[in-house]
């Protein structure tokens, strides 16, 4: 599969890091050395490639030799990666809870680092802070760093409002979501043109949309699915992320007893995916998000 290629590819890159690094400065773990952060680093990213291919066991090891070198008192930043990465981890396990645990806790640690820039961009309009769409953005409002620590917290509230959602904690997921949507537009990475970043925002309406269809919402997870797409570039066209916001879309439809519409919608879904397995990529994809499809096609 394309996404089981990919982590194994990122494994081998990483591997082959730490074996440099190993090379370089020895085989020997201890937070003393002054390159101790950057090998704890490198051995997370590791660590949560190896857990991605389902070898916890591997993962287990790298993520303690990392927490060794992050010592017991990390940085900030480090912490939240970490815990960030052991959620995704505990998620990979199917421990749900443990997962999100570890995500919330990456999450106060990201909201406390990112504050200054939280409040500053709250301060912009107050008629009405607990709406996204009033706040009015100024490009260079932010600097680089600004973004990022925004665009990280948009990243682990995604994940923290999926695992609230398969935990049964719907509205716990939605305010999980609208978190993870202010963050990442108020952060405005998508003026850098990072195909990473438009990807994820692809995602995060997706997630937000099939959340709101299962809360009973589906006429407004169809304007946020209206919304993304029509921002969506030629990064997004032809993905499998793309065909998924489709079937997020159908979903919608279906709920909302347009079944005629679901089903072109959804197969239209099915194009796109054609077309990604036609380029070499096997498209891995959540069958619950098209179940409604043969739902449909059955009654």
């Amino acid at each position: 599969a394309y996404r089981e290629f990919y982590f194994f590819a990122s494994a081998r890159h990483y591997q082959e890091a730490l074996d440099l690094h190993e090379r370089h400065f020895g085989r020997k773990d201890s937070e003393q050395f002054n390159w101790a952060p950057g090998r704890a680093d490198l051995l997370s990213h590791f660590a949560l490639e190896m857990s991605n291919l389902g070898r916890f066991q591997d993962a287990n090891l790298l993520f303690d030799r990392a927490k060794s070198l992050y010592g017991v008192a990390p940085q900030p930043r480090q912490s939240a990666d970490l815990r960030t990465y052991l959620a995704i981890h505990a998620a990979n396990q199917g421990e749900r809870e443990t997962a999100l645990r570890f995500a919330q806790e990456a999450s106060t640690i990201r909201r406390k680092i990112s504050k200054p820039y939280l409040d500053k961009a709250l301060a912009r309009d107050r008629r009405n802070p607990d709406d996204v769409a009033v706040i009015e953005r100024d490009p260079n409002f932010l600097d680089a760093s600004a973004r990022i620590a925004l665009a990280n917290i948009a990243a682990i509230e995604n994940v923290t409002g999926l695992l609230l959602q398969r935990l049964g904690s719907l509205s716990d997921a939605l305010v999980a979501f609208e978190r993870a949507e202010f963050a990442l537009e108020t952060s405005k990475t998508e003026n850098i043109g990072d195909i990473a970043t438009a990807l994820f925002r692809q995602q995060l309406y997706g997630n937000w949309a099939n959340a709101l269809v299962e809360a009973g919402d589906s006429g407004r997870a169809l304007q946020l699915l209206a919304r993304v797409e029509a921002s969506a570039g030629p990064a997004v066209r032809g993905t499998r992320v793309e065909a998924l916001n489709v079937f997020a879309k159908a979903r919608a439809e279906a709920a909302r007893g347009n079944l005629e519409k679901a089903i072109a919608t959804a197969e239209r879904g099915f194009d796109i995916l054609r077309g990604v397995a036609a380029d070499g990529k096997y498209a891995n994809v959540d069958l619950s998000r098209v179940s409604f499809y043969f739902d449909a096609l059955a009654s």
